[in-house]
C-alpha cells in the first residue's frame, strides 16, 4: 500500500518572544500541523549572522540540536537559557532557524524564531571620585579620576567644563580645554588630564572648578563637580640687610 498522504509541516509556534534577563529560561516550541505515522525530525540552530547576543553563557546558553516527534506527537520543545549579567546594555536578540537536516517533514510558514533579551538594569552613575582635591603647581600633570558606580555594557560619556575658580587657564596657571570623556564598556574609570604651569611667582592659593554635564548611557552622580585647590610651590624672597637698608621679603624698611 503506497502512502499518498502529504508530509506534515513543521514550524515554530511563535515567531518571537521577549523578556528581561531576570527570566532565566524560555521553552521554544516546534509544532507539526498534523500527527504523523512515522518518526519526524528536524534540526535547529542559532543563526549567528543575525544574533546580537553572545552565547556560551555570556548572554545566553543554547545548544543546536534536533526536534524529534514520535508517531502521533505534534509538539516538541527546546530550552533557551538567559544569563543575567547585571550589565546596563542594549536589548539583544537570539535568532534560531530550522535547518535542512529533516526526516519525513516539510517546512511550515514559521521557520525562524527570535528571542529579545531586554535590558533590565539601571544605567550607571558617572561622577568625580571626590568633591575636592588639592594639587600643586609643581605637579606639572594632574590626573582627575572620573568613575562609574558599576561597570557597564555600553560606552558611557559626559562633557566636562571649567565653570569657575580663581586660577587662570590658557597656560597661565593651567591648561585644560573643555571636552568630552568616554568610559569604554567593561571599564569604570577615566582621567581628566590637567597641565599645570610651574611659574616663579609667589601667589595665593587658587582653585579650579570643574563640572560634568550631558551624560550619555549614564546619569550624573552626586559628585558631578570638583573644586581643585592649586597651592603655590614658590618661597617668598628672603629677608636681608644691605648697608642701612633692610628688606622683609619684598618690602623695604
Amino acid at each position: 500500500i503506497t502512502d499518498n498522504d502529504a508530509l506534515p509541516t513543521i514550524y515554530f509556534r511563535n515567531a518571537s518572544a521577549n523578556s528581561t534577563e531576570s527570566d532565566n529560561t524560555f521553552e521554544i516550541i516546534a509544532d507539526l500541523n498534523t500527527p504523523s505515522g512515522r518518526t519526524v525530525t528536524c534540526g535547529y540552530a542559532v543563526n549567528t549572522d543575525s544574533t546580537t547576543a553572545s552565547g556560551s553563557g555570556v548572554d545566553y546558553s543554547f545548544t543546536n540540536g534536533t526536534f524529534s516527534f514520535s508517531e502521533g506527537i505534534v509538539a516538541d520543545t527546546v530550552t533557551l537559557t538567559i544569563v543575567d549579567d547585571e550589565l546596563y546594555e542594549n536589548d539583544e536578540r537570539v535568532y534560531i532557524n530550522l535547518t535542512t537536516d529533516t526526516t519525513n517533514v516539510d517546512y511550515g510558514v514559521t521557520t525562524s524564531f527570535y528571542y529579545t533579551i531586554e535590558n533590565g538594569e539601571d544605567p550607571p552613575t558617572i561622577a568625580f571620585i571626590a568633591s575636592s582635591a588639592v594639587v600643586s603647581e609643581g605637579d606639572i600633570a594632574v590626573n582627575i579620576p572620573v568613575v562609574l558606580n558599576k561597570v557597564s555594557g555600553l560606552d558611557a560619556s559626559a562633557d566636562y567644563t571649567v565653570t569657575g575658580g580663581t586660577a587662570t587657564g590658557g597656560g597661565e596657571d593651567y591648561d585644560l580645554a573643555d571636552g568630552t570623556l568616554t568610559i569604554s564598556a567593561g571599564s569604570d574609570t577615566i582621567y581628566i588630564n590637567i597641565d599645570m604651569t610651574d611659574d616663579y611667582d609667589v601667589e595665593t592659593v587658587e582653585n579650579i572648578i570643574l563640572e560634568l554635564s550631558n551624560p550619555s548611557a549614564a546619569t550624573l552622580g552626586v559628585m558631578s563637580q570638583i573644586d581643585i585647590t592649586v597651592s603655590d610651590n614658590d618661597d617668598p624672597p628672603a629677608d636681608f640687610t644691605l648697608g642701612d637698608v633692610t628688606t622683609l621679603g619684598d618690602v623695604i624698611v
